[in-house]
C-alpha cells in the first residue's frame, strides 16, 4: 500500500471539489545530481509519471499543468488540462530536451508563473502547487517572502518535495499556505506519492 502523509481535517481537499494542480519542476543543475539513480531529474520523471495516471484516476475533473524551472527561469510546458497522456507525453519530451541543461533555480518566478494561471480559478476549485525541488538554495529577483504572501491571499495552497534538504524558504511556503511540510526521500528512489493527496 502507498504510504501517504495524513492532513488534520480541515487540511483535506474536499471530496469531489474540482481540483487545480500546477506542478512546479525543478530542472537546475542540481537534478542531474546522481545520488537517486540514474539522475534526480530522471527518476522525477519516472516518478511525475506515475503519480499523473493516479491524480487523474482520483480526480477525473480535476486539471493540472506542469511548470519547469531552471537558468533562472520558469516556464509552463503545459496548461491546465484534464488529458493525462499529453500531460506525459510533454513531460517526457521536456526532459529529453532539457536532460543536460541546468543553471540556478528560482522558486520566486516558478511560483509567479503558476499563480498567474491559478489566481484566475473560480471559487468552486481547489488552487494548489507541488513544487519538486532538488536545489538547496533559490535564485530570485526580488522578495519571495512577498511573493508567498500573495499566494495566501489567492488561497493557493503549496506543497514542497524537497529532495536535498530542508530549506527556510521552503519551509516557509508550506507553513504560510498551511498545507504539508517537505518530504525528503534520499533512500536511492522515490517513493509512494508526494504529500499533496491524490
Amino acid at each position: 500500500r502507498r504510504k501517504r502523509m495524513r492532513l488534520t481535517s480541515n487540511e483535506r481537499v474536499e471530496k469531489g471539489m474540482v481540483r487545480y494542480l500546477y506542478i512546479i519542476i525543478d530542472f537546475s543543475e542540481a537534478m542531474n545530481d546522481r545520488d537517486l539513480k540514474p539522475t534526480r531529474k530522471l527518476v522525477t520523471k519516472e516518478f511525475l509519471c506515475g503519480f499523473i495516471k493516479e491524480f487523474f484516476n482520483q480526480n477525473p475533473i480535476s486539471q493540472l499543468g506542469l511548470i519547469v524551472a531552471h537558468d533562472k527561469q520558469a516556464k509552463k510546458i503545459t496548461e491546465l488540462a484534464g488529458n493525462p497522456n499529453q500531460q506525459i507525453k510533454t513531460l517526457e519530451e521536456t526532459t529529453e530536451e532539457l536532460l543536460h541543461d541546468g543553471g540556478e533555480f528560482s522558486l520566486q518566478n516558478a511560483l509567479k508563473v503558476a499563480m498567474g494561471s491559478l489566481r484566475h480559478i473560480p471559487p468552486y476549485g481547489s488552487r494548489e502547487i507541488l513544487v519538486i525541488m532538488g536545489a538547496l538554495s533559490t535564485c530570485d529577483p526580488g522578495d519571495i517572502h512577498e511573493t508567498i504572501d500573495n499566494l495566501k491571499e489567492c488561497k493557493i495552497r503549496a506543497s514542497v518535495i524537497s529532495l536535498a534538504a530542508q530549506t527556510h524558504v521552503c519551509h516557509r511556503l508550506t507553513e504560510k499556505n498551511q498545507w504539508q511540510l517537505q518530504r525528503y526521500s534520499r533512500q536511492g528512489k522515490l517513493q509512494g506519492y508526494p504529500n499533496v493527496p491524490c
